[in-house]
């Protein structure tokens, strides 16, 4: 479906967001008043959320001003990646992401992190299977996959370059420098919940802070950006 958005992308530097709660028009203007550019929203795995994304909230985002990317929910600590389930998960995350307006071609994130880990049999093939599957999914879907690499990711620096077919990546703030994927690296370092003297005033929701910038290979995300100026 046709959104209320564009997509295009945001230069080396831009500032923005990211948080399990819905931002209202208020907040939204509060938050690109303190130069946040953009805010990455959830979609669902499974069951709906009062607190995932919705149309309204979508448009209200842009309308403030904010650029807008989507991520869907990861699974509890310690669960088991099987490729079904990559498949599975990225439809449902296409479909959210479509039913909201979410413009095809903008970057989907997927997250992975807290994957359960065991030494044999070899956890990694379970995980670069899943990946895989989703990365497929989203793409055959319409959008640009991209994977967030949080802690307990079950893969090393290089398999995440080397095996997955994700061509974008986002860092979780606590994601040692060695464990970024090699060669391409990130287009995208998340960064704590700021302390209490930079966080925006009015805000009452916890978020964390992101910043956007090239690859070692050029790659930038993808967003829905305002039509119009706020």
């Amino acid at each position: 479906m046709s959104g209320p958005g564009k997509v295009g992308s945001l230069p080396e530097g831009s500032k923005g967001f990211d948080c399990n709660t819905p931002v209202g028009v208020a907040a939204a203007k509060l938050m690109k008043a303190a130069d946040y550019d953009f805010v990455v929203r959830y979609v669902r795995r499974s069951a709906n959320h009062a607190y995932d994304i919705t149309a309204s909230e979508l448009l209200g985002l842009l309308q403030a001003g904010l650029g807008v990317m989507l991520v869907q929910h990861v699974a509890p600590p310690n669960w088991q990646p099987i490729a079904a389930n990559g498949k599975g998960y990225a439809a449902i995350a296409v479909d959210h992401a479509q039913k909201v307006g979410y413009p095809l071609g903008a970057t989907l994130w997927c997250d992975l992190e807290g994957v359960a880990s065991r030494e044999w049999p070899p956890m990694a093939p379970d995980v670069i299977g899943y990946c895989n599957a989703w990365c497929d999914r989203a793409s055959s879907g319409g959008y640009i996959p991209g994977l967030y690499v949080g802690d307990s990711c079950g893969l090393t620096a290089l398999q995440l370059y080397r095996e997955l077919r994700f061509q974008e990546y986002w860092s979780a703030y606590n994601l040692n420098l060695d464990n970024f994927p090699a060669v391409r690296g990130v287009q995208m370092l998340q960064h704590p919940y700021p302390p209490a003297d930079r966080r925006v005033a009015g805000i009452d929701f916890k978020y964390q802070e992101d910043v956007i910038r090239p690859d070692a290979l050029g790659g930038s995300p993808m967003l829905c950006l305002p039509t119009l100026a706020a």
